[in-house]
C-alpha cells in the first residue's frame, strides 16, 4: 500500500513570558500546549546551549503568533519580562494573557486576561484553543496545528485527547481530512 505523503502546513507558534519564578508553572503550560501540536517557546527549556541567548528570544518573539505572558508579582518585577510584553507590543502579536496573582499592567491593561489561579493546565489549555478557534486570523493554523498534534500521539489517551478538540471543528479541508485519516493509517497509537 502506497503511503500518503505527510501534509505539512503551519503550526502556530507560542512564546510565553514569565518570571524564572513562575518556572515550574510555564513549564507544565508549555508541556500541555505542545501535546496538542504547538510549537511553543519558553526560554529556560529552549534557549540552545551556547546561544547568545539575548538574540534568541528576539529572534522567537519575531517568529511567534502568539504571546503568552504569565502575570504574577514576580513577573511585574522582572527585568526582561516588561521588555517582552513591549517587543511583542512592537510587532504586533495576538496577545493572551495569564493572569495568576496580578491584573494586566501598562500597554496591556486594556486586554483581557484569563484569570488562572485555581485552573487545571488543560482548563488553561482549552479556554486558550477555544478562543484561538473564533478568531478567524488562527483558526486554519489551529486546525493544522491540532491535526499534527493527533498525527504524533504518543498514546492512545493522548490521541483521543486531540481527537475532542478536532470534533469541535465543523469542516476540513482536504488535505486536512487526508491528514487525519493517514495518522489512523501509520499511528497504532491512534486506533487504540
Amino acid at each position: 500500500m502506497e503511503h500518503t505523503k505527510p501534509y505539512i502546513d503551519r503550526t502556530l507558534r507560542i512564546f510565553i513570558s514569565y518570571s524564572s519564578k513562575d518556572k515550574v508553572l510555564a513549564g507544565k503550560v508549555k508541556a500541555d500546549l505542545d501535546m496538542y501540536g504547538f510549537d511553543t517557546f519558553l526560554a529556560h527549556e529552549d534557549v540552545d546551549f551556547g546561544a547568545e541567548w539575548e538574540n534568541q528570544i528576539i529572534r522567537e518573539l519575531k517568529s511567534c503568533d502568539i504571546f503568552i505572558p504569565i502575570l504574577s508579582k514576580s513577573f511585574k518585577e522582572s527585568e526582561w519580562a516588561s521588555q517582552e510584553i513591549g517587543i511583542a507590543i512592537e510587532l504586533q502579536k495576538k496577545i493572551l494573557q495569564l493572569n495568576l496573582q496580578i491584573n494586566p499592567y501598562g500597554f496591556i491593561r486594556k486586554i483581557q486576561a484569563m484569570r488562572i489561579d485555581g485552573k487545571y493546565i488543560n482548563q488553561i489549555s482549552d479556554e486558550i484553543i477555544n478562543h484561538l478557534k473564533n478568531d478567524e486570523k488562527y483558526s486554519k493554523d489551529l486546525i493544522d496545528t491540532i491535526i499534527r498534534g493527533f498525527v504524533n500521539s504518543g498514546g492512545f489517551d493522548s490521541a483521543n485527547t486531540r481527537a475532542k478538540i478536532l470534533r469541535k471543528f465543523d469542516t476540513f479541508n482536504e488535505n486536512q481530512a487526508t491528514e487525519i485519516a493517514r495518522g489512523y493509517l501509520v499511528n497504532s497509537q491512534i486506533r487504540g
